[in-house]
């Protein structure tokens, strides 16, 4: 595994990008969070199947994100101006959340769980997912599994909350390697607000030991199988959902914008902790959905993130498929 100096993990989790003052920029520490997960409505889901896989697609909402998260290694102004051409808003984007309930026998797992009560300070409609599945007649009780990808807050933002587990019988899947780099993370500074916040959201399963590590290749569940996707975090990882002849590739962050990552494949992206691993996972993953016609889904992508890769001249084009 690739060694990654303090400074480059910091760099990597956007602190050069979001600047000094980073933790106050979390809409609340640890220690503030609320005790419910909310109010908010909830805005939409979409379901449709994998072979005998079930699954719903829930828009979680979005947060805003500067615009020069993408292409640190490029020109300045060089995404604004793709996003122009491409008749897009420049400046600021909303950094969408898709999350995925799935059906696969007896169990009914959670990929990821959005922001909860994460936020970094700009105005958000993030967090929908609880109240998402309460419109949806799921009781969070019977929730069986929670799969997180990686220690990200806008990934683990909903597993917990001050009053405690938000699926209180899920057991809780979590990357060993990403395991391994969080523990081995500072605790109690500014710097290391990032790993507060998951530590925090994974601690109730942790204390009922409900907690169970994965690696990749190996089904973390029926139809569920994990694939190392290093490079935007050290133990983050993809999933294949296959079923029967059919597959979809939930491509997680391996790309955080459906045109500036696919056109620029090579770009760097402010919140990957190896950008040249990020890069690389990148531009590998992408080229085997357009070679192989693998249907993809994109975490970040427009709602409800289901769609195929297309070579387009130097790069790609995410060209949705719903």
């Amino acid at each position: 595994m690739t060694v990654i100096s303090r400074r480059n993990l910091l760099k990597g989790i956007g602190l050069s990008t979001l600047g000094f003052g980073f933790g106050a920029k979390l809409g609340l520490s640890p220690a503030q969070a609320q005790t419910t997960p909310g109010t908010q409505p909830a805005i939409a889901y979409y379901r449709f199947q994998v072979g005998d896989l079930n699954i719903t697609n829930i828009h979680d909402g979005s947060a805003v994100l500067p615009t020069n998260l993408f292409g640190t290694n490029a020109d300045e102004g060089a995404s604004d101006a793709v996003l122009a051409a491409n008749h897009l808003s420049t400046g600021t984007f909303n950094s969408i959340a898709n999350l995925m309930l799935i059906e696969t026998g007896d169990r009914l797992a959670l990929i990821d769980t959005g922001y909860g009560d994460f936020t970094l300070g700009e105005p958000t409609n993030a967090g929908k997912l609880l109240d998402t599945l309460t419109s949806l007649g799921i009781d969070h009780g019977s929730i069986t599994d929670v799969v997180i990808s990686h220690f990200h807050p806008d990934h683990v933002g909903a597993l917990a909350f001050e009053g405690g587990a938000s699926f209180p019988n899920a057991a809780l899947h979590f990357p060993q390697v990403e395991w391994d780099f969080l523990s081995a993370q500072p605790t109690g500074t500014e710097e290391a607000a990032f790993f507060d916040y998951a530590r925090f959201k994974m601690q109730p399963y942790i204390d009922s030991d409900q907690l169970s590590l994965y690696t990749e290749g190996q089904e973390v569940l029926t139809g569920i199988t994990p694939v190392a996707a290093f490079g935007h975090t050290p133990g983050h990882h993809a999933f294949m959902l296959s079923s029967g002849d059919q597959t979809l590739l939930h491509m997680v962050d391996i790309a955080n914008h459906f045109l500036l990552g696919f056109q620029h494949p090579e770009w760097y992206f402010g919140f990957d902790a190896m950008p040249d691993m990020a890069v690389e996972t990148r531009r590998n993953t992408l080229e085997m959905a357009a070679t192989d016609g693998i249907q993809v889904f994109g975490y970040h992508f427009p709602f409800p993130g289901i769609g195929y890769v297309i070579k387009d001249g130097e790069g790609y084009r995410f060209l949705a498929a719903s």
